[in-house]
């Protein structure tokens, strides 16, 4: 068979396969097991995942400058887009190793772009 029919029996498997995932069991599974008491910002992006889930957003926006928030977003595995909204090259690239994540970099004009982002 042909590598372009190879390829599209494969997407066609994983279009399937991601319309069987519970996303609630898969949510509630990772959530049960990890470690008690959480910390803030895990406790901050579970919170963000489940409520993503449970309003069925089109996406997810984490407007940040370290790798840590978009680390614990992924971690829950949303079946939303996650943005990542950064004015850091290295964010932005880290962005491609984490599950679902799309980077958006920004030019910093100011010193204090980040609080003029989260006014918008």
């Amino acid at each position: 068979t042909p590598p372009c029919t190879q390829v599209s029996i494969a997407a066609a498997i994983l279009k399937d396969a991601e319309v069987g995932v519970d996303t609630y069991a898969q949510l509630n599974y990772l959530r049960n097991y990890t470690p008690k008491p959480m910390a803030t910002l895990e406790c901050l992006c579970s919170s963000a995942v489940k409520a993503a889930v449970d309003m069925k957003a089109a996406l997810i926006c984490v407007v940040t400058n370290t790798g840590a928030p978009i680390r614990a977003i992924a971690k829950y595995r949303p079946s939303q887009a996650v943005v990542v909204v950064t004015t850091r090259k290295h964010v932005a690239r880290q962005c491609n190793m984490n599950y679902g994540c799309v980077p958006l970099l920004l030019r910093q004009r100011e010193e204090h772009a980040m609080e003029h982002i989260v006014e918008l």
